[in-house]
C-alpha cells in the first residue's frame, strides 16, 4: 500500500510597502512577463509595484469633462446611451472625473437642466485604455534568483555552474495617452533586452515592442544573436448604433535571423514575418461574428511562396 504523496508548492515571504505600493518577495518568485519573455520558476528576491495595495486609487488614465454652470443645475451623464451618473451642482466650473468608459471609443452625452427648466446637451467621443498607466506613474518589476526544476514531483534549485536568472521590466506614464518602458531578462545562457511604446488615440491602442536577443550555450556550440519586433493595434468601438459595433485587432511580428525568445534555446538562421488580423462584428445583444486571419512567412523576400496561414470564422 502506497503512503501519502506530498507536493510542495510555492513558498515565499511577502512584505508590502503600502505607502509606495511596492511588494517585496523572498522565496519562490511570482512575477509578470512581457512580450518575447518567458516565466522562469525559481527562488530569489524580487521587488514590484502592486496597485492592489491601494484599491481606492486609480492608476489608469482618468476620463473627465469640464463644464461651466451659470445657475444651479441637475447634470445627467450617459455613456453609450446608458445613464451612469446624476448630479445636482451649484453655479460655477465643475470637473466630472472618472467617467466609467469602456475600453475604446464611447459616446458620451451630458444633459444639463437648470433651476428654470432650461436644457442643454453636450455630446462628445470619449476614449480610454486600461492597458495604460496614468501620467507620472511607474509600474516595475526587478528580481534576481536561481532557477527551479520540477522532476518527479520534486522541486530542485539548480545553482550549479553559477546559474541564475534576472528580470527587469519598467513602464512609465508619459502623459495620459502614452507609456514608454524597457525590459531585460537573462540567465547564464540567454539575454533579452527590449524597448516598449504604447499610445492611445481615437484610432485605438498601439503597442510596439523592439527587442534584441543573445544566446550562447558553450556545451553544445549553440550561439546566436538577432532582433525581433512586434506591433499590435486594438480598435474598440462601443459608440453609435449597436448593429455597427465592432472590434478590430491587428498584429505584425518580425523575428530576425538569430533571434530567440526567452525559453527557446535554439537560434534560427532565417527570418520570419507574421501578420494577423481579427474582426468581431456585433450582430445583436446575444450574437456576434468573428473572423481571424493569420500568416507566417519564413522568407520575408518570398512572402507568399514560403509560409503557412490560418483562417478562423465563427459565431458566438
Amino acid at each position: 500500500m502506497l503512503g501519502p504523496i506530498f507536493f510542495r508548492q510555492d513558498v515565499r515571504f511577502n512584505y508590502d510597502d503600502t505607502k509606495n505600493l511596492i511588494r517585496y518577495q523572498l522565496g519562490d518568485l511570482n512575477y509578470r512577463v512581457n512580450q518575447f519573455q518567458a516565466f522562469q520558476a525559481g527562488a530569489g528576491f524580487l521587488a514590484s509595484t502592486n496597485f492592489d495595495l491601494d484599491p481606492y486609487r486609480l492608476f489608469n488614465p482618468l476620463s473627465f469633462k469640464e463644464i461651466t454652470l451659470n445657475t444651479p443645475s441637475r447634470v445627467r451623464v450617459f455613456i453609450n446611451n446608458v445613464l451612469v451618473q446624476t448630479l445636482n451642482l451649484p453655479t460655477g466650473r465643475h470637473r466630472l472625473d472618472n467617467l466609467p468608459l469602456n475600453e475604446g471609443i464611447n459616446d458620451v452625452r451630458i444633459e444639463i437642466q437648470d433651476n428654470r427648466g432650461r436644457r442643454e446637451e453636450i455630446n462628445f467621443k470619449g476614449t480610454t485604455s486600461y492597458s495604460l498607466i496614468a501620467d507620472g506613474v511607474h509600474d516595475f518589476t526587478y528580481g534576481l534568483g536561481v532557477p527551479a526544476l520540477e522532476q518527479f514531483s520534486e522541486r530542485r534549485y539548480d545553482s550549479e555552474d553559477q546559474k541564475y536568472f534576472l528580470v527587469m521590466n519598467h513602464l512609465y506614464g508619459l502623459g495620459d495617452r502614452t507609456n514608454i518602458g524597457f525590459g531585460f531578462m537573462g540567465d547564464n545562457w540567454q539575454k533579452l533586452a527590449s524597448l516598449r511604446y504604447l499610445h492611445q488615440s481615437f484610432l485605438g491602442l498601439t503597442d510596439l515592442n523592439l527587442s534584441g536577443s543573445f544566446l550562447q550555450k558553450p556545451n553544445v556550440g549553440e550561439k546566436g544573436s538577432g532582433l525581433g519586433a512586434r506591433l499590435t493595434h486594438l480598435f474598440r468601438d462601443y459608440s453609435g448604433d449597436d448593429r455597427l459595433l465592432r472590434n478590430i485587432d491587428f498584429g505584425l511580428e518580425y523575428l530576425g535571423p538569430g533571434f530567440t525568445s526567452m525559453g527557446l534555446l535554439s537560434a534560427s538562421d532565417s527570418a520570419s514575418l507574421a501578420p494577423e488580423l481579427g474582426v468581431t462584428q456585433f450582430l445583436s445583444d446575444k450574437l456576434n461574428a468573428r473572423l481571424r486571419v493569420s500568416y507566417r512567412s519564413f522568407s520575408p523576400l518570398l512572402f507568399f511562396l514560403k509560409g503557412e496561414g490560418r483562417l478562423i470564422v465563427g459565431f458566438h
